[in-house]
């Protein structure tokens, strides 16, 4: 599942599972990649390409990424005016990707750049909402985990004519071997319609 639970999932299927006592749920957040059969997860949630085999996936939304920064930061810098100005003038966040311990790349149409100096440095996404909110650096998310944000008026965008929108799917996914299991079709519906609930409510 994700690190952050900004769609509401858990509070979903914890809500439509109450007659159904005999389920068990075994949560775990995080981004690392795992083999499924090896790991028995039984449904999944992820974002990138959907696997080809072996899996029944349901697609959700495509990737849309934005660059935000709060109102502080906002009004002591004023707002970045192009890509380059954003690289060379501001605070950026690295976000580590857990699997490689890299820092995540930012995409614009234009091409892509790692922060080479990030002024705050996670591997989780709620301490870089909070490094975001406090105003301590720059970063490009994903519009889906950005919406409450956005819409409260504690983040705002910034060079919106960057936006990329990219290849890769949210995805919900089972293992083939759970086609017939009735319990874990229950989950993998109850997430499927939860999620896009979550976008039909966005739009």
């Amino acid at each position: 599942m994700p690190q952050a639970d900004y769609f509401g999932l858990l509070p979903a299927v914890l809500q439509q599972l109450r007659d159904y006592p005999d389920i068990v749920l075994d949560w775990r957040n995080g981004n690392q990649q795992s083999h499924a059969d090896r790991e028995q997860v039984d449904v999944g949630i992820r974002i990138g390409p959907p696997p080809d085999n072996g899996f029944i996936v349901k697609t959700i939304a495509p990737l849309h990424m934005q660059t935000v920064m709060s109102p502080d930061l906002l009004a002591r810098l004023g707002a970045p005016q192009s890509v380059a100005d954003l690289q060379q003038r501001y605070p950026l966040l690295g976000l580590v990707n857990s699997n490689n311990g890299k820092i995540f790349e930012w995409e614009y149409p234009e091409g892509s750049f790692v922060p080479e100096r990030p002024a705050f440095l996670c591997n989780q996404l709620d301490s870089a909402f909070q490094a975001l909110l406090h105003g301590r650096a720059v970063c490009q998310l994903s519009a889906a985990s950005l919406h409450r944000y956005l819409k409260n008026g504690s983040l705002i965008t910034v060079l919106p004519e960057a936006e990329m929108h990219s290849d890769w799917q949210l995805y919900v996914y089972r293992p083939k071997r759970h086609q017939q299991t009735a319990r874990v079709k229950r989950v993998f519906d109850i997430l499927v319609a939860r999620l896009e609930a979550y976008f039909e409510e966005w739009e």
